[in-house]
């Protein structure tokens, strides 16, 4: 600005300096007129010499102002109708030019921006006027493109008919403006956005309030701000302390943050921190304030839920303790009971690790130390706490970062799991005890089941001896297992099994009033357990166990072990009577054959001993086991035994009831159910409904043809016989297919049998055939008066064909199937 106005007065200068030589000049001329009178020559030579040196100064005077144009920084030039006729250097450098015969002779309008063509043309017919023109903006287009923002003032020579311009670049001015403007929009923007109320006032009297300023005291427009007091706003309890804080801040330019309440326009008060910035320059004072209630309130929310979190974890069940580097800083009364400790005023000084056994030190450090450097949570570990009595306790722990007083603190959960520990191993050891009676159930349904299938193959007593000590000696793995025979006279005789048993052992069985004994009732000697299994005249049989295996002890053992005996009591009295039949008998037929109502006598006796046994393994044994699975069951539904013992108890029931379900399957094996009732047709339909679950080949029944009225021998021996082909097809044959018919002629009925098996050679078969039971079959038949055909080729399946004597009743003769 200063460079501009020297420009402008060494410009009114040039002019004033040629004004005054004009005007000295024409006065000249005017005393020259006037004295002409005088001497002629005096003020001739006396003109001439001030003419001279008024040129001289002239000239001099314009040298003078035409080397400060020029050198002048301030751009100037001059037009003349439209077109420049001067400019300085600062005003070629302004226009971007190269040297100033580009510039010369350009219309000045063009260097000017079309936006401002018309208003340039407008100034220059107003200058011819007014001769002097106030400065204006314009933007002016230099001779390489640019824009540039000057400021123009115009001056009006109408001595030489031309205007002065003199220029000033406002270009980086404007810039700087603009910024200026943006920055001030910027931060007042920021202001006006800011989060945090702001405001200012002067002379005791807001004069702007920003938006959240506004929001925080419920106004609805600045006007409602505006214009009041900051007193206005505070409230009366907290005026007086306000009132001396805003002197403070007139006196010392600041008001650090003070919290304080403030009446809202809705009357509510509410909870400010406020600080506060006097500006000297105009005299107001900035405060910023931030609403805090809500803080205020959570604060108070945290102490009091700092204090109930206090409460709660002193009244906590569980140890909690606090410690920094391991060291204690706080124990709950909890910790203080778990360790044994006389009080937290023992603990000072003392250590976490001090109170954790040794084979869990290393871990315990390392765990403790991650939670303190990563300023985390330790997942629930297990270990060991030495007591201060001495004493070591199972714990479970879980430690968490905490920050307390600037440091790293952790804070740590011990809970006693000395009793749980103790619980699940006694869970443990539950668990393996109905495991091993599961598997021992197992064992035992196993038993039983293999040893009722056996007894369909034995016949004599010896035989049905031996298995017995046999299976006893698996079950219970010892040798020392025999049966012992004892006479009335004590005379003892061991009949089958190991006879190398403790002679006292023996003897103090014989001692025994053995016919008041009861029979399968485990009995107990010094050496051994023994059990009696049957009472035939004076003649007691006895199994004896030579030792005392800790199995026996276990309760299905003992029932497993009273269920065999009864099923050998019962065939025991029967098989030994058949004996005795079956040796007179062969004394009588002298090495001939039996006749066939000697076989039908031999055979009713079996069933009728079938019967019997079936008979009593439904009500004793059967009825046994129903009771002992009720009472599974009951246990395994109550609600106070884990899920896990409740699971492992079903199973056992489950087990259990497949010993039932095989019981009932030997009973009705021993005794057919509903034979009688039913017929012969539909009793074997069902015995086939059923071996074909248990089987892979495919039975075919036909009896379309079948019209006679079986009696009961008939009935039990075609059954017998069917139920034989059937056993020997599962275990010999290897047949696919397998085929009854049954079929009536007049005074006969006759059985087919084929399947598509593997077939025998029927002339080296003998060992064959006695092994498959065909013997029992022919001399079924061979009771009956009947006949037996075999037919079979090896790899070419078997057919057996049987045909047994009987009369139809007088309503079937007309039938003509019969003679088909």
């Amino acid at each position: 600005m200063e460079i501009y106005e020297l420009s402008l007065a060494i410009a009114f200068a040039v002019i004033a300096a040629l004004i005054a030589a004009l005007f000295f000049y024409i006065g000249y001329r005017l005393g020259v007129k006037k004295n002409k009178k005088q001497d002629a020559q005096g003020h001739e030579e006396m003109y001439l010499e001030i003419t001279k040196t008024m040129r001289r100064e002239l000239k001099e005077s314009e040298k003078r102002y035409h080397r400060l144009i020029e050198m002048s920084p301030q751009p100037m030039a001059s037009h003349r109708e439209g077109r420049i006729s001067y400019i300085n250097p600062a005003g070629v450098d302004l226009l971007g030019a190269n040297n100033i015969d580009e510039i010369i002779g350009v219309e000045i309008i063009d260097i000017v921006h079309p936006d401002y063509r018309e208003i340039a043309t407008n100034r220059m017919q107003l200058l011819q006027e007014k001769k002097y023109l106030e400065p204006i903006e314009y933007k002016i287009i230099r001779f390489d493109g640019k824009m540039a923002e000057t400021e123009v003032t115009s001056i009006y020579d109408e001595h030489f008919d031309s205007t002065l311009i003199v220029f000033r670049d406002i270009t980086e001015q404007k810039k700087m403006e603009l910024a200026i403007r943006k920055s001030e929009e910027r931060y007042r923007r920021m202001v006006e956005l800011s989060p945090v109320s702001i405001s200012v006032f002067t002379e005791e009297k807001f004069i702007y309030a920003n938006t959240t300023a506004l929001n925080a005291l419920r106004a609805q427009r600045p006007e409602d701000v505006v214009g009041t007091s900051p007193m206005d706003w505070v409230h009366p309890d907290d005026k007086e302390i306000v009132s001396r804080l805003i002197k403070n801040v007139q006196a010392i330019g600041y008001m650090p943050p003070v919290e304080y309440k403030v009446l809202r326009l809705d009357g509510e008060a509410i909870d400010v921190s406020a600080t506060a910035i006097y500006d000297s320059q105009t005299s107001s004072i900035e405060l910023v304030f931030e609403d805090i209630t809500d803080r205020k309130r959570i604060q108070k929310a945290l102490v009091e839920s700092e204090r109930i979190n206090r409460r709660l974890v002193e009244l906590s069940p569980e140890a909690i303790v606090l410690h920094i580097d391991f060291e204690f800083v706080y124990i709950n009364p909890a910790a203080v009971v778990l360790f044994g400790s006389p009080g937290f005023s023992e603990m000072p000084g003392q250590t976490y690790l001090e109170r954790v056994h040794q084979d869990f030190q290393d871990t315990a450090r390392a765990r403790v130390t991650s939670v303190y450097e990563q300023q985390g949570t330790s997942p629930f570990v297990e270990q060991k706490i030495v007591r201060y009595d001495g004493t070591v306790i199972d714990v479970e722990v879980i430690s968490t970062y905490v920050p307390y007083k600037g440091k790293n603190a952790c804070l740590t959960l011990i809970r006693d799991i000395t009793e749980r520990k103790k619980a699940e191993e006694d869970r443990l050891r539950a668990e393996k005890r109905i495991r091993d009676s599961e598997d021992c159930y197992f064992r035992l349904q196993t038993s039983l089941d293999q040893f009722s299938h056996d007894l369909f193959g034995i016949m004599k007593i010896s035989e049905l001896k031996r298995r017995l000590v046999k299976e006893v000696k698996e079950v219970f793995l010892t040798d020392s297992v025999c049966v012992i025979e004892i006479r009335q006279n004590n005379e003892k005789n061991i009949v089958s099994g190991n006879e190398e048993l403790p002679e006292r052992f023996l003897a103090h069985i014989a001692r025994q009033e053995h016919e008041e004994q009861p029979l399968c009732e485990i009995m107990n000697a010094p050496d051994g357990s023994y059990i009696k299994i049957s009472q035939i005249n004076e003649t007691s049989f006895f199994l004896a166990i030579g030792e005392k295996p800790s199995s026996l002890q276990l309760s299905p053992k003992r029932i497993w072990l009273k269920t065999i005996c009864r099923y050998v009591s019962v065939l025991f009295d029967n098989f030994q009577v058949i004996e005795d039949l079956t040796k007179e008998i062969e004394q009588v037929a002298s090495h001939q054959l039996a006749p066939s109502w000697l076989l039908r006598l031999l055979f009713n006796l079996s069933e009728n001993e079938r019967k019997r046994l079936s008979q009593d393994l439904h009500d004793s044994a059967l009825q046994e086991q129903i009771v002992w699975y009720r009472m599974l069951d009951q246990l395994s539904t109550d609600q106070g035994v884990p899920p896990e013992i409740q699971r492992q108890l079903g199973q056992i029931s489950q087990g259990l009831l497949d010993v039932i379900y095989q019981i009932r399957i030997t009973c009705n094996e021993l005794r057919p159910p509903m034979l009688k009732e039913e017929g012969i047709v539909s009793s074997l339909e069902a015995l086939f409904e059923f071996v074909q679950m248990r089987t892979n080949f495919c039975i075919l029944f036909d009896a379309d043809s079948f019209y006679h009225s079986l009696d009961d021998e008939q009935l039990l021996a075609i059954y017998r016989i069917v139920q034989e082909l059937v056993a020997n097809a599962a275990k010999h044959s290897n047949a696919k297919a397998v085929q009854f018919t049954l079929k009536s002629n007049l005074d006969s009925f006759e059985l087919f049998y084929k399947d598509n098996g593997v077939g025998m050679d029927l002339t080296e078969g003998k060992d064959s055939f006695i092994s498959m039971g065909v013997y029992g079959m022919k001399e079924r038949v061979r009771s009956m008066d009947g006949r037996i055909d075999f037919q079979s080729e090896p790899n070419n399946g078997l057919e057996v064909i049987i045909s047994i004597p009987a009369v139809l009743k007088k309503d079937h003769f007309n039938r003509g199937d019969i003679y088909s």
